[in-house]
């Protein structure tokens, strides 16, 4: 829908219409209690070390803004959320991939460019200033052979004396499956709904760090467990007989 209303349309499944299809349906996380929304967009883009008690009193999700004009025109990032209070701002910017590469300054010019909506309802001094309360996520983390292309655009971000430091945030289409099952305040028809998508449209499984395992809740290992080699930190604990034999890992450092 919000692809169609932004004039973003096509026979075949593009950008633009697996934004629409993902974040319209979680468009309605904006009916929530703005700190609720606030928390879920920190949950599901993996930003929250960037906010640290922030808790805004307004979020706006915005579709396609347009930044001012680069060399190649206007400079267009596929998802915007504006959390505002009284004076302060914080924003996630968000680039969608889903199979195209990434272009040669895309990531740069958003950074370079970002700006909240006109007129803006709060002070933002400049562009420097909106970079430190900012994140930005790449979502539908390319290929290794595109990642010249990231540290390329990092090194001349660095260079213009906007770098990213960890502001930049890159995540796969299976990670974000996976957050999206464990969001909670979301309706089930709603999650089901993209996650459905994501499966038909992107073959986007939600993916544990450890394929077929249980990873149980983080808690202290009592010293003499096994060792798992391999995995520094990672202890084997014990095996749960439920329908099949599953492994069960703690986080030894988990308790400190």
């Amino acid at each position: 829908m919000y692809a169609r209303i932004h004039g973003k349309t096509t026979d075949g499944i593009i950008e633009d219409e697996v934004t629409s299809c993902v974040f319209g349906p979680l468009r309605m996380l904006g009916a929530l209690e703005p700190p609720t929304a606030w928390t879920a967009c920190l949950h599901l883009f993996q930003c929250g070390h960037l906010f640290p008690n922030y808790e805004p009193t307004d979020v706006d999700v915005r579709f396609w803004p347009r930044f001012p004009p680069g060399q190649r025109g206007y400079i267009e990032p596929d998802v915007h959320v504006i959390g505002r209070r009284d004076r302060e701002v914080r924003t996630i910017l968000v680039e969608v991939k889903c199979g195209a590469g990434l272009g040669n300054d895309q990531l740069l010019e958003q950074w370079r460019r970002i700006q909240l909506p006109s007129p803006a309802a709060v002070s933002v001094p400049d562009g420097d200033e909106l970079r430190r309360r900012s994140a930005h996520v790449l979502l539908g983390y390319v290929r290794p052979r595109h990642r010249p292309a990231i540290d390329d655009q990092e090194a001349r971000a660095r260079d213009a004396g906007i770098p990213w430091g960890d502001r930049l945030v890159m995540t796969t289409w299976g990670q974000f499956a996976l957050r999206v099952q464990a969001l909670p305040g979301i309706a089930e028809p709603l999650r089901a709904e993209v996650l459905e998508f994501l499966r038909r449209a992107l073959g986007a499984e939600p993916v544990a760090p450890f394929a077929g395992i249980e990873l149980a809740c983080l808690v202290p290992v009592p010293e003499g467990s096994w060792s798992f080699g391999g995995f520094d930190g990672i202890r084997l604990r014990h095996l749960r007989a439920v329908r099949r034999a599953q492994w069960v890992f703690h986080d030894a450092s988990a308790a400190m």
